[in-house]
Parts: C-alpha cells; structure tokens; sequence
C-alpha cells in the first residue's frame, strides 16, 4: 500500500531542509561557527600588549647584561680549576665534580632564560637565550684569545671593564630581539649588535685599559723629581717600568747591549746605598761612583742636581757591557722627555 503524506508533514520537511542549509547542520548558525574558529585562531598568535613585551624585553637586557660576566666566570673557573688540579691541590673526586659543575653554568643560564621569557609571553625565548648563552661562550673564547696575545690572565680588572661593556651591547641585542622578533633581517639585527658589541668590547678594552693602567704607573713611578737618560745617539730607549719613586728606562746600544737607567730619592737611600755589604766594594771616579761586587762592575752611579740618584746597570744576561761608557752620557731629562717616557711602552 502506498504510504500516504498528508500537507503538514511535506511542509515540515521543507522547514528544516531549510534550517540545514541556512545554519550549516546542527542548528549552529554559520555566523556562529566562523566567530567560534576565529576566536580560536586569535587566542593562539595574537601579540602580547606592550607593557608585557617592554617587561619581557627588560627581562632579556638584564640576563644578557651578566651573559659576558657569567662567560668570564667559566674561563676563571676552568682556569683555576685546570690549575688546581694541575699542582693537586684537589683530589680527583673534587676535580671531576668541578669540570661537570663548571659546563653547566651556561646552561643554567639557558634555562633560566627562557623559562622567564616564556613566562612573560615572549616571542622565540629559546632564540634569545641562544643567543645570551652564546655571547657567554664567546666572552670566555676573546678571554682566552688576550691571553694568548699576550695580556695577563690574571688582570681580572681589565676583563671585568670588558664584560660589563661587553654586557651592555648583549643586553641591548635581546632586549631588541624580544620588542622587534621576526622577520629574519630584524632577528639578524639583534645578533649583530650583541656579538659584534661583544666582540668590540672584549678585544679592545682590556688591552685599552691595561695601557692606560701602565700610563699611569709609569707617571707615578717618575713623579715631579729630576730623572735621568742617557743622551747618546748609539743608546736607543725601548721602554720604562718601575714602582713609585723608582723609575727605570731600558736602552739598547746598536750592538746589542742592554742597560737600565734607574732613578731613585737620593734622600731615602743616598748614593752610597749597599756600598757597605760584604764583597762589596764602591769607589770614584771623578763625578761617578762606581759599585763592585766580587770585583766586577755591578753598578754605576751619579747625582742629579737636584739630589736625584741615577744608576745604570747592566741588563743583558751573559753580556760585557763596558758601564762607565753610558754612564758618561746621562743626563736631566727634559719635560718634553717626561712624556715621552711616560707614554711610551712598558717593559
């Protein structure tokens, strides 16, 4: 039989194809879906508000200001590690627990790092704390570097000027990379800044600062009394050292002799200072005091005018230098002298 349908049921068949088509199934409105996928959209990329990132920012220059201060605690703490058990002063068990303690230093900053960033809604937190543990290790390799040029491992103040500069470049490259991250030449900006200021900072300050800190030896050891040079063309000066009221300025002569001109208070230890010790013996010769040691020339000396004694020694090993000859041709020197002196090189 067929089935018979009578008008209301083909008319509500009609109404809720209807429904389906306008709301999209499931009486959701279309309207109402889109708005639901958007929302879910925004709630995973949308920027933090600015007051968050200039926090997340602060937070990243601060950790990358200590970055090169941590890199220079690790080559310290390798170095006198390495020393330590080098000379034994620790045992084995103490020396492996500070060569695993000392690698995790840089990762402790890491992770310390990120996990702030990440807690402040920053962008890349693991790309800014690269970037901060980075400059750490590179701080420790420029240390290295200086000492392999020639600066002294131990002029801990000089590398600590160089870190905290060093620090400033680090902190302004991450707190860049967190308030501008993205797209590459921006992020690539940040890198520049913090690795070349680190790099300008560690290769050049110390060095600079070591120079100046010798300077200034240099003009107390020579303070405001007369000191003495020798004024003879065959006799070139290389470089003066001393400690305070005690200068001395080094020459070659041309054949290879070594002497040190050295100037002290007349008032504290006269001319004739140590000329009384066993074996010793001192005598004139005109206006010079000639001091002898098993009866060699150990010593040459002489007055200035204004009280100044000036000695020169010799200070080549295994060389005959023939004292009295120099000794002639020491002189005052000049103001214009003092400053070459005092700005020149350090022996």
């Amino acid at each position: 039989m067929d089935e018979q349908r009578t008008p209301g049921a083909s008319g509500s068949d009609k109404e809720d194809r209807a429904a389906d088509e306008d709301g999209g199934g499931g009486g959701v409105p279309a309207s109402a879906g889109h708005a639901d996928h958007s929302s879910g959209n925004d709630s995973a990329g949308v920027a933090a508000p600015a007051s968050t990132r200039f926090e997340a920012a602060l937070c990243a220059a601060v950790f990358g200001f200590f970055a090169p201060t941590v890199g220079s605690a690790l080559f310290y703490g390798l170095m006198f590690g390495l020393l330590a058990i080098g000379f034994g002063v620790v045992g084995a068990f103490p020396a492996v627990l500070i060569m695993i303690a000392i690698p995790t230093i840089p990762i402790g900053l890491w992770a310390c790092c990120r996990s702030a960033l990440k807690a402040l809604g920053a962008q890349d937190p693991g790309h800014v704390a690269a970037l901060e543990v980075g400059c750490s290790a590179l701080t420790a390799v420029l240390i290295y570097r200086g000492v392999l040029v020639g600066h002294a491992p131990f002029a801990i103040d000089a590398v600590a000027v160089g870190a905290a500069t060093a620090g400033l470049a680090v902190g302004a490259g991450c707190g860049f990379a967190v308030l501008v991250p993205r797209p590459v030449p921006r992020a690539s900006l940040s890198v520049v800044i913090a690795v070349g200021g680190t790099v300008a900072a560690m290769v050049g300050l110390p060095a600079l600062y070591e120079a100046r800190q010798e300077r200034a030896d240099r003009r107390t050891a020579i303070g405001d009394t007369d000191f003495a040079i020798i004024d003879h063309p065959e006799w070139r000066r290389t470089g003066a050292s001393g400690a305070t009221g005690d200068l001395e300025v080094h020459y070659r002569q041309e054949g290879g002799g070594k002497v040190t001109v050295e100037t002290w208070n007349g008032e504290t230890d006269g001319i004739e200072d140590r000329c009384g010790r066993p074996r010793t013996h001192c005598d004139w010769q005109g206006d010079l005091l000639v001091r002898r040691a098993v009866g060699e020339v150990e010593e040459v000396r002489t007055v200035l005018p204004d009280g100044t004694v000036a000695a020169v020694t010799s200070t080549g090993s295994g060389e005959n230098v023939d004292l009295m000859e120099p000794a002639r041709h020491v002189r005052t020197g000049t103001p214009a002298e003092r400053e070459e002196i005092i700005d020149g090189p350090e022996v």
